[in-house]
């Protein structure tokens, strides 16, 4: 905090505090970070970043290995999602997501075990899939591997944590077809289904379908009413 002034806490944060949450309640589930690609007016760049991200491995007791990522934004999965090879779901709206398994631009290793997993996304079917972030399971990130990253992503004016403010509200409802809070054959009682976006000074909506631009914020003040005083029709 500066200056009586505070962005509160971000996406590493956030997600370190689910890892607790998980383990309390009994889950095998470790850390591991991830390098995101640059992302300049919300489009992705070739640029890979260092490790500036995190997301959660769970290992149920079948031996299935699921990610989970609870904080990386408006394009961020917003279900449990099987580590696995073309392992898709349906985020929201049109769009789906999937893992797939492949070198990152920059790589010199070429063993196949050195493959790293790539989370990507597309808004419809017929366009091509972003990556937005890729990963190795291979290793447990431990406390410290964390305090590395932190002094990065808080601190250096590369950290887009640093220069520019971004939040996500989501909305979420009882699954379309599912009745009276019972769960749906995927054992899934609620979904995600709206989103509201701070970007900086704009404020953006999504309502399944398209993304747009309601308001441009002038002042502070501004960025708390567009972005908090959401009425959901």
């Amino acid at each position: 905090m500066r200056d009586g002034f505070s962005r509160g806490v971000y996406y590493v944060e956030n997600n370190l505090f689910f890892l607790f949450m998980l383990r309390v309640r009994g889950f095998q589930v470790y850390p591991i970070s991830t390098k995101s690609r640059v992302r300049i007016d919300s489009l992705t760049r070739e640029d890979i970043q260092g490790w500036g991200h995190i997301v959660q491995t769970v290992t149920f007791p079948d031996a299935s290995l699921c990610v989970t990522d609870v904080c990386f934004g408006g394009d961020g999965p917003t279900q449990l999602m099987l580590l696995r090879e073309e392992s898709y779901i349906h985020n929201l709206g049109t769009q789906n997501a999937r893992f797939v398994r492949d070198f990152i631009p920059g790589q010199a290793s070429r063993a196949p075990e050195h493959r790293m997993w790539k989370y990507q996304c597309r808004n419809r079917g017929a366009q091509p899939q972003r990556t937005f972030y890729s990963f190795s399971d291979a290793v447990d990130q431990l406390p410290p591997d964390f305090g590395v990253v932190n002094c990065f992503t808080t601190a250096s004016l590369d950290s887009s944590a640093v220069t520019s403010i971004y939040m996500v509200k989501f909305l979420r409802r009882a699954t379309t077809n599912g009745k009276d809070g019972q769960a749906t054959t995927k054992g899934q009682q609620q979904e995600v289904f709206r989103k509201r976006m701070l970007m900086s000074e704009l404020v953006r909506e999504n309502l399944e379908r398209k993304t747009r631009v309601v308001q441009e914020c002038q002042s502070k003040g501004e960025e708390v009413t567009g972005f908090e005083g959401v009425v959901w029709s």
